[in-house]
């Protein structure tokens, strides 16, 4: 089994969108009119995706989470 698929990530991702009020950080789109992830801001070895502390990571769109990892270029104006 993935571990995004597993009860703990699925509750500390919805923790995390909740506390970023349910938008994406960068673009402000919400749930619903968006697909919402989670970021994590650094990689710390040896952890789990859900042992982080909240503030390492950050809810973002599906487009502007994928621009974070430069898989497509972010937009402009």
């Amino acid at each position: 089994m993935s571990l995004y698929n597993r009860k703990e990530w699925k509750e500390y991702r919805d923790n995390v969108i909740e506390s970023d009020g349910g938008k994406c950080v960068r673009c402000g789109r919400p749930d619903g009119e968006v697909v919402l992830q989670v970021h994590h801001k650094i990689y710390l070895t040896g952890k789990l995706p859900w042992e982080y502390g909240t503030e390492n990571c950050e809810t973002l769109c599906k487009g502007c989470h994928a621009a974070e990892h430069g898989i497509i270029q972010p937009k402009i104006g």
